[in-house]
């Protein structure tokens, strides 16, 4: 995938995975996931763009470790976009079973008159308890 490097943030209790290159309008994105307790997790995610874009796009897929296969199973997935606009912001609280790890996989775009670009980003996993 060319020129990208992959950077760690700190967000509380867990880390954002994202994706940096030299993209021309996409300025940041992100994803996170946090555990409230009692089978509550709390997802959310943002895109941001460098000037105002057309469109500015923003999905999040809450997704469940499945150990039999040994990988991410989709459970839940909910996305925004907004016109005319550089930044836009999702959260969704869901009740999730536990005893199982949780992550978010997310995909941000930002589209300039013709130009769209796309990135993608995953938390690191979480154990609800």
């Amino acid at each position: 995938m060319g020129n990208e490097v992959y950077k760690e943030i700190d967000a509380g209790d867990t880390t954002i995975n994202q994706t940096t290159s030299s993209m021309q309008y996409l300025y940041d994105w992100g994803s996170w996931i946090n555990y409230q307790g009692s089978g509550i997790v709390t997802i959310s995610g943002y895109t941001e763009s460098e000037i105002i874009a057309s469109s500015i796009y923003v999905k999040l897929i809450l997704q469940k470790y499945d150990s039999a296969t040994s990988r991410w199973v989709d459970q839940k997935t909910i996305y925004d976009s907004k016109t005319s606009d550089d930044y836009i912001t999702l959260a969704q609280q869901y009740t999730v079973t536990k005893g199982y790890q949780y992550r978010v996989y997310s995909i941000h775009k930002a589209t300039v008159g013709s130009v769209s670009e796309t990135q993608y980003a995953n938390t690191s996993a979480i154990t609800a308890n």
